[in-house]
């Protein structure tokens, strides 16, 4: 038995909550934001480690 399916009379009966515009604009700033840092800690990442490869060879190699 399939229970839970949706049907398009069933979907057009939903009601969605929506946060306000402005609300979802700075949300969506806010993730552009965390994004942009998440790759500028992700460039720093892999500079260290070739930092790290290229003194390990120095001292090891």
């Amino acid at each position: 038995m399939l229970k839970g399916i949706l049907s398009k009379g069933k979907l057009e009966k939903l009601e969605f909550i929506l946060p306000p515009l402005e609300l979802q604009e700075k949300f969506a700033a806010f993730v552009q934001a965390v994004d942009a840092q998440k790759a500028k800690a992700q460039k720093s990442l892999e500079k260290a480690e070739i930092l790290y490869k290229a003194l390990m060879q120095q001292y090891f190699g």
